[in-house]
């Protein structure tokens, strides 16, 4: 059992590195839950709460990692905003110094903060690139339309672009995790491998983690029967 949390928390951080931020939370909310979470799992839980607008359930975590002993350059960049929001400003300076340490200076950190450290007195170098990051992310959110890549992956399938559809359905469930039960009944009639990919983690966003599981079992099933089969794999 200690060996399946640790790998749950292995696929959360990854998640998390990855941007599927809110994929990341749920499944260390969960870990959370359960009294799971390591010492580096409570930066990784810090980062996730902050970055999907929670900076007070952030700091909490964050706290409990450093109080912890943990060095995470996440934790203090968390911790950091949160004193600023707080109004402890001497305290947040002093966060910021060992954030900027941590991360092995100004010039890595502004990539950690994905351009939502706006509060806490970083130094001009970080200020800046966060703002030109936080400006890219606006461009991209005007792309990254989920209802739009939801009508999009619908067309794809009925047209028997299953490869098509799940690019767009894995876009949808990143920048629009809320759409995660219409991506479900999107998929309920669809079985194939990279489909069964997307139903996994649709699933698991509404919380349905047994459920999940099969669905990435069934996707590995199949891959594993295509790859030992003498005729070719599946045509798209």
């Amino acid at each position: 059992m200690a060996d399946e949390r640790a790998l749950d928390l292995r696929l959360a951080g990854i998640h998390l590195r990855a941007g599927s931020t809110w994929l990341a939370r749920a499944e260390l909310e969960a870990a959370a839950g359960a009294g799971a979470l390591d010492r580096e799992a409570l930066a990784d839980l810090a980062e996730a709460r902050w970055r999907t607008g929670d900076l007070a359930a952030g700091a909490a975590a964050a706290g409990a990692h450093l109080e912890a002993g943990g060095t995470s350059a996440a934790a203090l960049v968390v911790a950091a905003e949160a004193a600023a929001a707080e109004g402890r400003d001497a305290d947040a300076r002093e966060l910021v110094g060992r954030a900027v340490a941590a991360a092995g200076g100004a010039a890595a950190l502004w990539t950690l903060s994905g351009g939502l450290a706006t509060r806490a007195p970083w130094p001009a170098d970080v200020a800046a690139a966060s703002g030109s990051e936080r400006h890219a992310e606006a461009r991209l959110a005007g792309t990254m339309d989920g209802a739009g890549q939801l009508e999009a992956a619908a067309r794809d399938l009925a047209a028997g672009r299953d490869e098509d559809a799940s690019v767009r359905l894995a876009v949808v469930l990143r920048v629009a995790p809320e759409l995660a039960a219409a991506v479900l009944g999107l998929l309920a009639d669809h079985e194939r491998p990279e489909l069964d990919l997307v139903r996994g983690d649709a699933l698991r966003i509404v919380g349905h983690e047994t459920e999940a599981l099969r669905a990435f079992a069934a996707a590995v099933e199949a891959v594993g029967s295509a790859s030992t089969s003498d005729g070719p794999r599946r045509a798209r």
